[in-house]
């Protein structure tokens, strides 16, 4: 993993939560290394794990994980071997789980996936201070 003049990083684990845990770890270093802010810092960290975690939990096989820097926000995408889309599921208080989608809905300015003949990719751009890319 290395951060250039347009910050790439990437990630190939297995689909596993300790594998999600190493990823947020090693993105939190980078952020630091980036001056991210504190709000900005941590709004990155949340969709990423949350964008790798519903791919562990409802995607297939192993999980590639890209953030890729840039003046004013950082874009998490998120592959695995699913085609299934993605779904905001209802609203529920009784719910212990289900709010990733939402979670990532009010942090990201926006969202989306795609389909390939391998699965597919949810990406989210998450805005920042505007310091983080072309360091």
């Amino acid at each position: 993993m290395g951060v250039g003049r347009s910050p790439v990083l990437r990630w190939h684990f297995p689909s596993s939560a300790a594998a999600v845990g190493r990823m947020r770890q090693e993105l939190d270093t980078a952020l630091s290394r980036l001056d991210a802010s504190g709000d900005s810092h941590d709004a990155v960290l949340l969709v990423a794990n949350e964008l790798a975690a519903n791919a562990v939990e409802h995607g297939d096989g192993e999980v590639d994980v890209r953030a890729t820097f840039s003046d004013g926000s950082v874009r998490i995408a998120v592959s695995d071997a699913s085609p299934d889309p993605p779904r905001i599921r209802p609203p529920s208080l009784s719910a212990l789980r289900g709010r990733g989608l939402r979670v990532i809905d009010g942090l990201a300015t926006r969202w989306s996936w795609s389909a390939d003949s391998t699965g597919k990719t949810v990406w989210a751009e998450v805005p920042t201070d505007g310091g983080l890319g072309g360091r």
